[in-house]
């Protein structure tokens, strides 16, 4: 592949831009194709500001110049289109790009009812600039600060840190140093299942027990899963039923009067 094809520039950010918020705290991981609606990267953040890994999605956009206000038109749909599993409350959506964000960037940001962010990449992978709007604190991000870090002093060497309570987070800490209580353990955790319905609704955290039980089983949880399950869940189930019973009761009552 051409290295100077919109395609390999592309794809070449994407896995940079992957990289680069790793560090902060993301993990993700690289999907597209089509009705993708823009979307380059999922997966989940896990800050002490929120007491279940929030869900993310994020565009990465290798433009030469600013990024326009209408990229974040892009993103709003990018929430619509979204993977099951990703939908709904609790989902934040970043545009990154190359160049800071405008002035018209960020207040269609200010103004968008979705809980989104813009993140400053460079392409050696530095992280300059990361801000969210209104919405993105309300689901999960408030006491969340951004902050620069020096590296040997030089400002050239400079890259973005998170902080939480005027300290910097360590995402290379465990996740339960974070909290602020004390935590109930399972004394043979090994992780925790959300199973995400074919509706888009989810199941709360179910803990799975260890068949073969370590020392290391005696954490929160080793790692979170999300299932996929081919079946609606209850609630929508229900409705469906109810739907179908009305149906059906309608079509019965329109035959006998056809025959009376």
């Amino acid at each position: 592949m051409d290295p100077k094809s919109t395609t390999y520039v592309g794809t070449h950010y994407e896995y940079t831009v992957r990289t680069a918020l790793s560090r902060l705290g993301l993990s993700l991981k690289r999907i597209g194709g089509r009705s993708d609606y823009g979307i380059d990267l999922i997966g989940t953040w896990n800050l002490p500001s929120s007491l279940q890994p929030m869900k993310v999605l994020i565009q990465c956009k290798a433009l030469a110049g600013k990024a326009e206000p209408r990229v974040v038109r892009e993103l709003e749909g990018a929430f619509v289109g979204a993977p099951t599993g990703w939908r709904g409350a609790g989902v934040l959506g970043f545009l990154v790009s190359k160049k800071p964000a405008s002035k018209g960037v960020r207040e269609a940001l200010g103004r968008s009812r979705w809980p989104m962010g813009y993140v400053l990449c460079e392409d050696d992978g530095k992280v300059l600039q990361m801000l969210w709007n209104k919405r993105a604190e309300q689901e999960g991000l408030e006491g969340v600060g951004v902050g620069l870090k020096y590296g040997g002093g030089e400002k050239s060497e400079s890259e973005v840190i998170l902080t939480w309570k005027g300290e910097t987070i360590n995402v290379s800490k465990p996740r339960e140093t974070f909290r602020s209580r004390p935590i109930r353990t399972h004394p043979e955790m090994c992780h925790q299942l959300i199973q995400v319905f074919e509706c888009g609704h989810n199941t709360g955290s179910k803990v799975i027990i260890c068949k073969s039980p370590t020392g290391d089983c005696n954490e929160v949880f080793l790692r979170q899963e999300l299932e996929d399950t081919t079946r609606p869940c209850a609630s929508c189930q229900r409705k469906e039923d109810c739907r179908k019973a009305y149906q059906a009761r309608r079509e019965a009552v329109e035959d006998e009067g056809y025959w009376s």
